[in-house]
C-alpha cells in the first residue's frame, strides 16, 4: 500500500481492529526490512539497499533485532521496541478532519508534523543531557548489550539519535522511503561540526532523484520539524559517500566533513 492507501485504511479501522492492524503492519515491515545488521555504530553506517545503490545510513524500517550505538565510547545499542508509538500515530491520523485528507503533496508534510508530534509526546522536551548519559552508563554497568527507547520515555533525555531513529520507524510505518543519516551540523554562534542524526525521505523506493531532509531535533519554534527540499544533486551527495555542504539557513549548515571555524564569517562576507 502507498502512503495514502495506508492513511485511508487507518481511518477506516474500527477501534477493535487497531491492535491487529499494528501487529500485522509491524510483522510485514520486519519481514521485508532491508536492514539485517544486528549492531550498528551510528557514526559509521553505510549500507547498500536492495537495488545495489550504495547508500549512507540506515535504509527503511529498523527491526527490533537491530540496535544502533549512538555513543562511540560504549558498544551499547538503542532498540526501537515500543509498539505504543504506532498506536499514538494512528490516534493522531484518525483525528484529522476529512476535509484535510488529500493526495496533494502538502498532506505529506502534515503527516511529517504528526510524526514529530508522536516523537515529542513520547520523549518530552529535551532538558536533561546528564540523565541521558547516565541511562546508557547504567545499562552498560548492568552488562546489557542494548537499551530500549522505553528507558527514555517522558524523561526529556532524547537527542538527535533517539529522535531520528524513532522517526525512521514511524515514517516507514506510514510507507515513506526514508534513511536515518548521521553526519555533522554547524549552527552559527552555538556549535561547529557536531555529530547529528536526521532523516532523508526518497521520492519513491530506490529513487535516485529528489529527496527531502527532515530534522525532528532542530525543529521550528512552532513545533514543526525542519523540512528541506533537496534537488537531485543535493540528494545524491547526501546519501552517498560524496562530500556535501547544505546550507539549511543563513545560520545552520549540514555537512559530511568538518567546516572551518570561520565558515559562517566567510559565508556572511560573501553574501554581503
Amino acid at each position: 500500500m502507498n502512503i495514502m492507501d495506508l492513511v485511508l485504511k487507518i481511518r477506516s479501522l474500527n477501534e477493535s481492529e487497531i491492535d491487529k492492524f499494528i501487529e500485522e503492519r509491524i510483522n510485514y515491515l520486519e519481514s521485508t526490512a532491508v536492514e539485517d545488521r544486528k549492531v550498528i555504530n551510528a557514526s559509521s553506517i553505510v549500507k547498500s539497499d536492495n537495488s545495489n545503490i550504495k547508500c549512507k545510513g540506515i535504509y527503511g524500517f529498523v527491526p527490533k533485532s537491530t540496535s544502533v550505538c549512538p555513543l562511540e565510547i560504549l558498544p551499547l545499542g538503542l532498540v526501537v521496541d515500543d509498539d505504543s508509538i504506532y498506536k499514538k500515530l494512528i490516534e493522531l491520523i484518525r483525528g484529522i478532519g476529512d476535509e484535510e485528507i488529500s493526495s496533494h503533496p502538502r498532506f505529506s508534510y502534515e503527516l511529517l508534523n504528526l510524526v514529530f508530534d508522536v516523537i515529542q509526546d513520547y520523549y518530552g522536551e529535551f532538558c536533561n543531557g546528564s540523565l541521558r548519559q547516565e541511562l546508557y552508563l547504567t545499562a552498560w554497568d548492568n552488562y546489557e548489550d542494548t537499551i530500549s527507547i522505553r528507558d527514555f520515555k517522558g524523561k526529556g533525555t532524547a537527542v538527535c539519535v533517539e529522535r531520528s531513529l524513532l522517526g525512521q520507524n514511524l515514517l516507514s510505518f506510514l510507507g515513506f522511503n526514508s534513511l536515518f543519516i548521521y553526519d555533522k551540523l554547524s549552527v552559527e554562534g552555538q556549535k561547529m561540526n557536531d555529530l547529528h542524526a536526521f532523516n532523508c525521505i526518497m521520492g519513491r523506493r530506490n529513487s535516485t532523484g529528489k529527496g527531502v531532509l527532515v530534522d525532528f531535533t532542530q525543529y521550528h519554534h512552532d513545533n514543526t520539524p525542519r523540512i528541506i527540499n533537496l534537488d537531485e544533486g543535493q540528494f545524491l551527495n547526501l546519501i552517498s559517500n560524496n562530500n556535501f555542504v547544505l546550507e539549511a539557513t543563513d545560520y545552520m549548515v549540514y555537512s559530511s566533513y568538518h567546516l572551518e571555524d570561520d565558515y559562517f564569517e566567510k559565508m556572511n562576507k560573501s553574501k554581503g
